[in-house]
């Protein structure tokens, strides 16, 4: 997977993160985890080895 594409959840998650919280919805700071979470995730498995 391109890593340009890692971006794509994390910058999402950051939107609806920041949407909810200005409409004062507390809930969706879950939104923010799991973006952070799943992009972490991606990039760790698809990293190289330095020998590589």
């Amino acid at each position: 997977m391109p890593r340009a594409l890692l971006w794509v959840p994390l910058v999402w998650s950051l939107i609806g993160f920041s949407a909810a919280t200005s409409r004062g919805i507390r809930d969706d700071f879950g939104l923010l985890v799991a973006g952070l979470a799943g992009s972490t995730t991606l990039w760790w498995r698809d990293r190289k080895a330095p020998g590589e």
